[in-house]
């Protein structure tokens, strides 16, 4: 299972318009929204959209994801901690 994780502390929409690789994160299971070093939320998305003009890309038709063990193992198992400096808000974990 591969999880791509946004953070959302700025913008507070995962859906979003986000850089990095839109080939690879339409690849992913779930989408894990990360706030605040916690992940607040859980989603599937239907698909990526294209790049824009600025090199960024969006999650099409997100749906909260309602299974708790899904969800439960999802935030035990994903690590959003970063290390001092990093900055991407768009990252990836295989589960």
């Amino acid at each position: 299972m591969e999880v791509v994780i946004v953070n959302t502390t700025d913008s507070g929409d995962p859906a979003g318009w986000w850089y990095g690789d839109n080939k690879h994160a339409a690849k992913c299971d779930y989408l894990a929204e990360e706030n605040h070093g916690k992940i607040i939320n859980v989603y599937t998305f239907s698909r990526t959209s294209e790049k824009d003009k600025n090199e960024r890309f969006s999650f099409l038709n997100l749906v909260e994801v309602k299974s708790s063990i899904i969800v439960d193992r999802i935030k035990k198992d994903v690590d959003v901690s970063r290390k001092r400096g990093e900055q991407n808000s768009v990252r990836y974990c295989t589960l």
